[in-house]
């Protein structure tokens, strides 16, 4: 009976802490955020192109109906639920507001079940996941960015963090919970896939003795990247191809912010002027201090407390990295894509809570404890209230949002102008002033009926952009002005039908993965039954 109470009352702690995460949404509209109206757009492209009949939708149907390629570069994944949501009749405000509270309650359970895991410890794991929700960097996310790809990346980095820890410390047959985490963490965010992923091979890197004691968990490491590489490769893939093929201006252009110019200066990374600050927040500055009181000879689990010095000293680093310590005036021109040298906050961030919620587990003094424990909560609370107050409870809200944002156009084609695209330039033209037209639209599919062409070399400009994987029946496709489509005619009349099939890359990239994941679940389910 005193188990089941314990049980209820984890479980209606876990409760508070999601609510108290979404409690700001209970609004007329949506808050605003400095990225809401990019993912907002998102959203609609998505849900306009599933409705045109193109489920995986790597070009979204918006962008006044010429096609933006943001499913091809950032995943569609987790938007697939708000997208459904809003074909079944929700508002997209609506469906956009559940998606948040979906990531809060999977945060929640994420990161309670890492550390239990690791700590075996419900107490301090509770602890623990209030640290990690209202963690300051997290609720900057949240609130005053709307960085719903970063807020998705601390949903899942905490499975990559348990998957690392079995592959090197404990049970190397759970592997797979490394190579889930990681391909989850992809199609969350690139970046934040990066950036976590240096962090990962030091971390590799510090325990390679560790690893080579027992060849097993090499080898076992070795399976996990290869079938997450097997498994991410439908997502990355069509990236390396258009990498390959060179014309978006996310591989061609200029970046508009480069991460030299924007580093956190030592006054604010000590003392935050304001709550967008870039900083690592006052509950987890605070812990600091308590690896001070564990003694080593006193700790029977010596690996779980390598576990911690390492990620507390990568954490500590990847916080210094934020600022002018780091030489990014060397090095930042040739990652300038993190645009953001604080993003680095995500990762010190988490691997700082999961470290310090081990030393918790480890420590002997209660006072210490306590102190810990007043920090976490007072902290934490007074954040999330000011936060609450400052950014989701406020003046400006959004009733509905304007069409057609793509954000600085990082996923168009390398030179196209848009300065003059709007609903009225939607329109085919052609260098037969003779030439009769007529066309039907779904989504990116295009019908053009033609007549009367009484040139040899007439062409007609499509209102779509030439992205890698168009094809057509009638006519062949070369790059026009602006980079739309060109259709090159041959015949005195026809009917072209121009769609987005993909390339073959893609294709083969997408039979890969699903044989892979079937393969997956398949050994994870006899692993499980054979236990």
């Amino acid at each position: 009976m005193l188990d089941k109470l314990k049980n209820n009352k984890t479980v209606l702690i876990l409760i508070i802490i999601m609510l108290s995460s979404s409690l700001w949404l209970l609004t007329s509209g949506m808050p605003y955020a400095h990225d809401i109206e990019f993912h907002y757009d998102r959203l609609i492209g998505l849900t306009n192109t599933i409705k045109s009949g193109d489920l995986l939708a790597l070009i979204h149907n918006t962008f006044y109906g010429y096609g933006y390629a943001t499913g091809l570069f950032y995943s569609n994944f987790y938007f697939y639920i708000p997208a459904f949501l809003c074909i079944l009749g929700l508002s997209y405000i609506t469906s956009f507001k559940i998606l948040y509270i979906l990531i809060n309650i999977l945060t929640t359970l994420s990161i309670f079940w890492c550390l239990k895991s690791i700590t075996k410890d419900k107490k301090i794991s509770i602890i623990g996941t209030v640290l990690y929700m209202f963690s300051n960097y997290r609720l900057v996310d949240i609130y005053p960015r709307g960085a719903i790809g970063e807020m998705l990346a601390f949903m899942i980095i905490p499975i990559i963090i348990l998957g690392l820890y079995e592959i090197v410390y404990r049970n190397y047959k759970k592997w797979y919970l490394f190579t889930i985490g990681f391909v989850l963490l992809l199609l969350c965010h690139l970046i934040s896939t990066f950036l976590i992923g240096i962090f990962v091979f030091i971390f590799l890197m510090c325990n390679y003795k560790k690893l080579f004691e027992d060849k097993n968990r090499v080898k076992y490491l070795i399976i996990s990247g290869l079938v997450g590489l097997l498994l991410g490769l439908f997502f990355l893939a069509p990236i390396i191809e258009q990498k390959l093929y060179g014309n978006i201006n996310i591989f061609e252009g200029e970046s508009f912010f480069l991460p030299q110019d924007n580093i956190v200066n030592i006054k604010e990374f000590l003392i935050p002027t304001d709550f967008f600050n870039k900083y690592l927040g006052f509950s987890l500055v605070l812990l600091l201090p308590i690896r001070y009181f564990i003694k080593k000879k006193d700790v029977t689990n010596k690996d779980i407390l390598k576990f911690a010095d390492i990620f507390f000293i990568l954490g500590i680093i990847s916080w210094l990295s934020t600022t002018i310590i780091f030489p990014w005036k060397l090095i930042g021109s040739l990652i300038g894509f993190i645009q953001f040298p604080w993003r680095l906050l995500i990762v010190a961030t988490s691997l700082l809570t999961v470290s310090n919620v081990i030393y918790l587990k480890l420590l002997t003094s209660e006072k210490v404890k306590k102190y810990a424990y007043i920090v976490v909560i007072l902290f934490s609370s007074v954040e999330l209230i000011a936060y609450s107050v400052q950014y989701g409870i406020r003046k400006i809200q959004y009733d509905s949002f304007p069409d057609n944002v793509i954000g600085t156009g990082e996923y168009l084609i390398y030179g196209t102008d848009i300065s003059n695209f709007d609903n009225a330039s939607y329109i085919i033209t052609s260098n037969n002033p003779n030439l009769e037209l007529s066309y039907d639209k779904n989504g990116t599919s295009m019908e053009i009926t033609y007549e009367n062409n009484n040139m040899a070399d007439t062409y007609i400009d499509i209102p779509l952009f030439n992205y890698l994987g168009y094809e057509s029946t009638g006519a062949e496709i070369v790059n026009g002005d602006n980079n739309l489509i060109r259709l090159l005619l041959t015949k005195e009349s026809g009917v072209i039908k121009v769609k987005y099939a993909g390339t073959n890359i893609q294709k083969i990239s997408y039979i890969i993965s699903c044989i892979t994941l079937a393969g997956l679940i398949i050994y994870i389910i006899v692993e499980k039954r054979r236990k």
